[in-house]
């Protein structure tokens, strides 16, 4: 029994009966943990998806005013090296505009001309009002990892705002989750 104390305890909660390292290597088959070599190495992982949004969400919010211009917004993408970020107006989110909208701009633009700075001409011809997208969906602080999860991987979205009483407290990304759960292993 000396070698059967070696191996996580969840594993004879689940498989109550095991007594060989032999019933051990068949018990981790049939629950889908592989083996590897003559030692099991398996090391107990606790992932909580089940702990608010607040414990992973970036705090530090960049947003830009749908009064602003599409040239400033571009300037705070690449200043803090961030994809999305939301559109406020008087400190209410009114929309959200990535990096992604953007590019889409100049590339359309682009297309078109051969000289001179397509940026610059685009921007002047498009507001943030025309471009965000209006109405985000919103999680609160008290939605869970999991929720917020399903949420992103349901709705193809990589960032959520974190809304309380109106106001944008955080922001929520598919790299925050993947940092996340790799911080688990």
């Amino acid at each position: 029994m000396d070698l059967i104390s070696n191996y996580p305890k969840w594993l004879f909660r689940i498989k109550p009966d095991i007594g060989s390292e032999y019933d051990i290597y068949h018990s981790f088959q049939e629950i889908g943990i592989g083996y590897l070599g003559y030692h099991l190495n398996i090391r107990k992982m606790t992932i909580s998806i089940d702990i608010p949004v607040t414990t992973i969400m970036s705090k530090n919010i960049i947003s830009v005013d749908v009064k602003d211009g599409l040239a400033k917004a571009e300037h705070l993408f690449k200043k803090h090296k961030i994809r999305h970020m939301p559109v406020t107006h008087h400190d209410k989110i009114v929309g959200m505009l990535s990096i992604n909208d953007l590019l889409r701009l100049s590339f359309a633009d682009g297309a078109y001309r051969e000289e001179g700075n397509i940026e610059s001409e685009i921007y002047e011809m498009f507001t943030i009002n025309q471009v965000m997208v209006r109405k985000p969906e919103t999680v609160s602080s008290k939605t869970t990892v999991r929720e917020v999860t399903s949420l992103l991987a349901k709705r193809k979205y990589h960032a959520l705002p974190v809304v309380d009483e109106g106001l944008v407290v955080g922001m929520v990304t598919t790299t925050d989750l993947l940092k996340y759960y790799l911080s688990m292993f």
